[in-house]
């Protein structure tokens, strides 16, 4: 499943939402939020450097 995919890469459910596209009709899409100072601060310093 797609949500446990965005958990394992540090994403954390925030709310649903209910949209409606001419094409699909009405739709539950779930919002995620990551930290983006975690993804920084792991960009900065690779796991390789701090060992």
């Amino acid at each position: 499943m797609a949500a446990r995919l965005y958990e394992k890469a540090g994403f954390r459910f925030v709310s649903t939402v209910n949209m409606f596209y001419e094409d699909t009709g009405w739709a539950d899409f779930r919002l995620c939020e990551s930290d983006l100072e975690k993804v920084v601060d792991k960009a900065e310093k690779p796991d390789i450097i701090n060992r």
